[in-house]
C-alpha cells in the first residue's frame, strides 16, 4: 500500500515543558524519513497566559495590557534559527518582532486583522485597542437562575488565549521543489522568546491609576506549544528551491548626522529597509516597542556601497517622500505583496529604505549608511535603527 499522499504532523519542543518563559530558548527537530516537507506549511501553536503584577493573577478584560495588533503572536518569539542538516544555520532572525510589524503595517488595514486567519495569530482589533481583548478568552458559564443568558455570579472568568501563527522564517517563504528530508536532511527551528516588555505593554487595572514609580509590569507565560507541518511523499526530484530570508541589524541614532556601517553574510542581498523607534520607549514596558515612529525632521540619507562589478556606488537621497518610497520598494522586492506608502502611512507608520533592483554580493565588503536629520531632539532623545537586509537563500 503506498503512503498517504498529504500527512499532517505535530512536533513538541525537544526539551518539552510544561510552561515557557521569556528569554528561554525552545527547540523543534524536523525530520522523516521518505517524506518531504510542503513549503510554506510550519505554524507554531500553543496558549499564553498573562498575568498582573502580583504574578498569580490571570489579567481580565479591566486591565489595559495590549499586544501590537498587526504583530500578534509572533511578538512571543525575539529570534528564530534555522538549521539543516546538510548546510548548517541558514538563518538567524535577530529582532524578529519589528519585522513582522514592518510587513503587515505596510500591507493591512485594521479591518485586515479581524478575518480568522489573523485572530489565529493573536492579530486583532487595531491600534487603538493593540490586541487587548486577544490576550483572554473570556468565558461565561451559565448557572440556574433568572436572566437571558444567564448570570454567573456576576462575573465572567478568564482563561489563558490560543494562538497559531505562521512563522515568517525561510521554509514559509519558499518558492520551488518542497524540502527533502532525504536529500538535505533534518530541519531544526529554534525560538528564541521576548521579554515582556518587548511582547506585552500597558498595566494591569492595579497599577494603572497609581503613581508611575509605583506601576508594574504584567509577565506572560507560554504552554502547550507545538509545532505543525504538513508533508507528501518523496518524489526524487532533487531540484533547487528558493527561500527568502533576512538579516538584522540594530544602530543608535544620537545625533543630527549618524553614520553606521553593517556587514551582511549574504551573497544576495537585494535591499534594506529601515526602521525607528525612541529607545526610552523601546525599552519602556507600557510603550509599544513595535511601533515604526517617525524620524525628527528628516534631511537627507545616504548609502554606500559596491556593485556587482566592484565599483563603488554613493546614493544619496534628499527627498523624504523618495526615500519612503524607497523603503516600501525594498520590501516588495523581498516578496511582500501589497506593500504602498499609502497603507503605511495610514496605519501611522514610517520606514526608509533603499532597493537595490537587483541582487547584491554584501558578503565580501561592508554596507555604510548615513542619516542627516535638521532636529536636534534626536541628542535629548535618541533613536533605535532597526535594519533588514532581504536575502535570498538557495538549497
Amino acid at each position: 500500500m503506498s503512503a498517504p499522499s498529504i500527512l499532517h504532523h505535530r512536533v513538541i519542543p525537544t526539551s518539552a515543558s510544561e510552561s515557557y518563559t521569556p528569554n528561554q530558548t525552545v527547540d523543534f527537530h524536523l525530520q522523516v524519513p521518505g517524506r518531504k516537507l510542503i513549503n510554506n506549511s510550519v505554524r507554531i501553536e500553543g496558549t499564553v497566559t498573562v498575568l498582573r503584577s502580583d504574578g498569580t493573577t490571570i489579567i481580565t478584560q479591566a486591565d489595559n495590557v495590549k499586544l501590537d495588533a498587526f504583530t500578534g503572536a509572533h511578538a512571543f518569539v525575539a529570534q528564530i534559527s534555522s538549521e539543516v542538516e546538510s548546510k548548517g544555520m541558514i538563518e538567524t532572525l535577530n529582532n524578529y518582532p519589528r519585522y513582522v510589524a514592518v510587513s503587515a503595517k505596510a500591507s493591512m488595514s485594521p479591518d485586515d486583522t479581524l478575518s480568522m486567519k489573523m485572530q489565529a495569530e493573536m492579530r486583532c482589533g487595531g491600534r487603538s485597542d493593540n490586541g487587548k481583548y486577544a490576550l483572554q478568552r473570556v468565558i461565561t458559564r451559565s448557572q440556574s437562575g433568572t436572566g437571558t443568558p444567564p448570570v454567573v455570579n456576576g462575573a465572567a472568568s478568564s482563561e489563558p488565549a490560543s494562538f497559531s501563527f505562521k512563522p515568517m522564517c525561510a521554509i514559509n517563504r519558499a518558492s520551488g521543489n518542497d524540502y527533502s528530508f532525504d536529500r538535505l536532511g533534518f530541519m531544526r527551528l529554534s525560538l528564541i522568546l521576548a521579554q515582556n516588555r518587548d511582547a506585552i505593554f500597558g498595566f494591569d487595572s492595579a497599577t494603572t491609576g497609581g503613581a508611575v514609580n509605583l506601576r508594574k509590569p504584567c509577565t506572560y507565560t507560554l504552554s502547550n506549544l507545538a509545532l505543525r507541518f504538513s508533508s507528501i511523499p518523496e518524489d526524487g526530484d532533487s531540484s533547487p528551491a528558493l527561500y527568502r530570508s533576512y538579516f538584522s541589524t540594530i544602530n543608535s541614532i544620537s545625533s543630527t548626522a549618524s553614520s553606521f556601517v553593517s556587514r551582511v553574510p549574504s551573497k544576495r542581498v537585494n535591499g534594506v529597509t529601515n526602521v525607528f523607534i525612541k529607545q526610552s520607549d523601546a525599552r519602556s514596558f507600557d510603550q509599544n516597542s513595535q511601533d515604526l515612529q517617525m524620524v525628527p525632521q528628516f534631511e537627507s540619507t545616504e548609502f554606500l556601497f559596491a556593485n556587482s562589478v566592484s565599483s563603488g556606488i554613493e546614493y544619496r537621497i534628499t527627498d523624504e517622500g523618495e526615500s519612503i518610497q524607497r523603503g516600501i520598494d525594498s520590501l516588495s522586492a523581498t516578496g511582500h505583496s501589497n506593500v504602498s506608502t499609502q497603507t503605511l502611512q495610514s496605519n501611522d507608520c514610517y520606514v526608509l529604505g533603499y532597493n537595490f533592483d537587483s541582487y547584491m554580493d554584501l558578503s565580501q565588503q561592508l554596507f555604510s549608511q548615513r542619516l542627516v536629520l535638521a532636529s536636534t531632539t534626536i541628542t535629548s532623545e535618541p533613536m533605535d535603527c532597526c535594519s533588514y537586509f532581504g536575502s535570498l537563500l538557495e538549497m
